[in-house]
């Protein structure tokens, strides 16, 4: 999966969501593109309790068949959902907002609309998180079933955020500079480059391996410097000794 096709902003759009059938047959129609696949659901919400009523905000991912099995392997706490009233909640959240746990009743915000759930079960957001672009600000901080989707939004059965663009390698040059001018012609779109994501991770770990190289320098340095100190003053230590052991007579 070498392009990421994203929704851009985090609202529902009253004109309708960009990510449709008809710019999948677009996407499918470029030479080189193998498979479109529709890989995240979501939309922005916000959760509210009776000690957070300035409500907690992040993007709602849909549960869907293909994700259940993953979102279930990162449980940490309770069960998945089993009705149209209960929902997952990243566990950061819950650390940060101890009466937001399992079994506690919170106001889930959908656009204007407020739906009271349950909380079913904390998930770590760290293994499923779902965000695009490189600071992935966007990544999962609820779960939910898609029957409070339609609460929320009767109107709306497109909920699509993300697609993976599968495509020939031998071809990439042409499909993206096809994508690119996709992407340009709508404003509520935008394009992930895996080699832009490998470049940045190539980018933060090499910042992060130069740290640990310069603290195992630090470290070394300051055991040379204990070292020698050490040995200083031991032999200052020696010399004190021997110049008593000679006032004294004794060699």
């Amino acid at each position: 999966m070498n392009y990421k096709v994203n929704r851009k902003g985090q609202e529902i759009f009253s004109s309708g969501n960009p990510l449709n059938d008809n710019l999948k047959k677009k996407i499918l129609s470029i030479d080189g593109v193998t498979n479109v696949i529709k890989d995240r659901q979501a939309v922005f919400a916000r959760i509210t309790s009776s000690k957070t009523s300035s409500g907690i905000a992040g993007m709602c991912d849909i549960i869907t068949d293909e994700k259940f099995s993953e979102i279930q392997d990162y449980l940490i706490e309770w069960k998945m959902p089993t009705d149209s009233n209960s929902i997952l909640v990243a566990k950061l959240i819950s650390n940060h907002f101890p009466e937001i746990k399992v079994g506690s009743k919170v106001n889930l915000i959908l656009d204007k609309k407020s739906i009271t759930v349950t909380v079913s079960g904390l998930y770590d957001h760290l293994k499923v998180t779902n965000g695009h672009d490189k600071l992935a600000t966007d990544s999962t901080q609820f779960f939910a079933p898609k029957s409070i989707f339609d609460k929320a939004f009767p109107n709306i059965d497109n909920y699509n955020y993300s697609w993976s663009v599968v495509i020939d390698p031998e071809k990439e040059k042409s499909v993206e500079k096809a994508l690119d001018n996709i992407v340009v012609e709508s404003n509520n779109l935008s394009l992930d480059k895996f080699k832009e994501q490998v470049e940045y991770e190539k980018i933060v770990n090499d910042v992060s391996f130069g740290g640990l190289q310069i603290l195992s320098w630090l470290i070394f340095l300051f055991g040379v410097i204990n070292l020698i100190n050490t040995t200083l003053s031991n032999q200052i230590s020696r010399k004190v000794e021997n110049s008593i052991l000679r006032s004294i007579g004794s060699i």
